[in-house]
């Protein structure tokens, strides 16, 4: 939680930001190989697994993610379920973890506030029908107290990269009055941005600031979305991203998972549950011949109603004897063993990409060299993930060993540190990375 001393300081932000306003400038215009495992047809075994391979949903998504069934024998029986001691355990520490990191309504006021005074200092310098959107986790229902918060200015025209420098400039000019911050710019990114940060890391709000980046945006409300439908995807999420980041696997510049997809990996999982824990947003708005929401080219749809959702959940539980009840610390167990085991390669969608583009959609193969494809839920086609060759095997490792130590007992923040051999490996990998 933030300090009160820190709520003050992020008010005066809000207050220099406004002074800042005042005196803007001008306005400037109008994988693993496929190893040839089988199962036995003719032990109990054998009969057992192939009736568990038939709860895994296959068929959700056409073309996606192969699994190793060989790899669910093996695997099978190590933890007895949700009352399993260890899975308690770890369902309480979780949730202690998620309470630990919770906002509270002044710290989400005071974001508010700030999303507020930017709006004000924005409109001051352009002409027009101007936004300020928060996506990320500012909106998606992963927000901490420590996060940074993104933003994105929708601004009618400057569609062009140099129209989008220009803005930010001028804006960066600005925010670089507020003497408690610096301003870095990132022009050379993907995508445009200024880096606007606290001197003294941590003390207050920072945020990156692009423009008319409207499908992150629209992306980060699918996946507030999907947190609406279940009280277990915060908890969860909060979880993998903490041990990711503590094992040292979170950094897209290094080539390893960014947070995006790591989320989006989530909810595909979710979605396999013999008894799925949610259903396909986009699928549903297909099915139900929702109009489409076309943005920047992209149809945008998703669905949203709470009754369509949960009839079509029901539905697909029915055959399992009803809803999903399994405890936050067991899906977790699931999830590493998903990732670690059974997922060998292939497209990691929440959607079924060939109803949606008529397409067979890019999958990740050993022959092509790419272990996990992420697909972005809008822009078909395209790996959020983009993981490096060199890292492949490092992540498999990394899922595999969180399974495993989570099977033997060992809690939660144990399972996440790093050894003092692997925090200087980590070290010296950056430096070579040149960070």
């Amino acid at each position: 939680m933030l300090a009160s001393s820190n709520l003050g300081a992020v008010r005066g932000i809000v207050r220099l930001l406004s002074t800042a306003a005042s005196a803007t400038p001008r306005r400037i215009g109008g994988p693993e190989e496929p190893l040839p495992w089988t199962l036995p047809t003719d032990t109990e075994e054998g009969l057992t697994v192939q009736r568990q391979a038939t709860g895994i949903r296959a068929t959700i998504h056409k073309g996606d993610a192969h699994l190793s069934m060989f790899a669910t024998a093996r695997t099978v029986g190590k933890i007895m379920g949700s009352e399993d001691p260890r899975m308690v355990k770890l369902t309480t520490e979780i949730d202690a973890l998620e309470a630990e990191v919770r906002p509270s309504d002044e710290e989400h006021k005071a974001r508010d506030s700030f999303l507020a005074a930017l709006q004000t200092t924005v409109s001051k310098m352009v002409d027009g029908d101007i936004r300020v959107h928060a996506f990320g986790s500012a909106i998606n229902g992963f927000w901490t107290p420590h996060s940074d918060v993104d933003v994105c200015i929708q601004v009618p025209g400057h569609q062009t990269r140099a129209e989008q420098i220009v803005l930010l400039r001028k804006l960066a000019t600005s925010l670089a009055r507020v003497t408690t911050h610096f301003v870095e710019p990132r022009f050379s990114a993907r995508i445009p941005i200024i880096h606007w940060a606290p001197k003294v890391p941590g003390s207050m709000l920072a945020t990156d600031i692009s423009v008319n980046n409207t499908l992150a945006v629209v992306n980060s409300r699918l996946i507030g979305a999907y947190m609406e439908i279940d009280p277990r995807l915060r908890p969860l999420g909060i979880a993998v991203k903490y041990w990711c980041k503590a094992r040292g696997i979170n950094d897209r510049s290094r080539g390893t998972l960014s947070s995006f997809s790591l989320i989006l990996m989530m909810i595909h999982f979710l979605q396999r549950r013999p008894a799925p824990v949610l259903p396909s947003l986009q699928d549903l708005a297909l099915q139900h011949n929702m109009p489409p929401l076309y943005v920047q080219g992209v149809d945008c749809r998703f669905a949203t109603d709470p009754k369509m959702i949960a009839e079509d959940l029901d539905y697909q539980c029915k055959e399992n004897g009803g809803r999903n009840t399994e405890s936050v610390g067991f899906l977790l167990h699931e999830f590493f063993r998903y990732y670690g085991y059974m997922y060998k390669f292939g497209n990691i969608a929440i959607r079924d990409v060939v109803a949606a583009t008529g397409a067979q959609p890019k999958v990740a193969s050993p022959s092509a060299g790419v272990y996990l494809f992420v697909d972005n839920p809008f822009e078909v086609g395209k790996d959020v993930a983009n993981v490096l060759p060199n890292q492949h095997t490092r992540l498999r490792q990394e899922f595999r060993r969180a399974q495993q130590m989570l099977a033997k007992g060992v809690s939660f923040f144990e399972m996440c540190q790093q050894t003092t051999l692997e925090a200087a490996k980590a070290g010296d990998a950056a430096v070579v990375a040149g960070k």
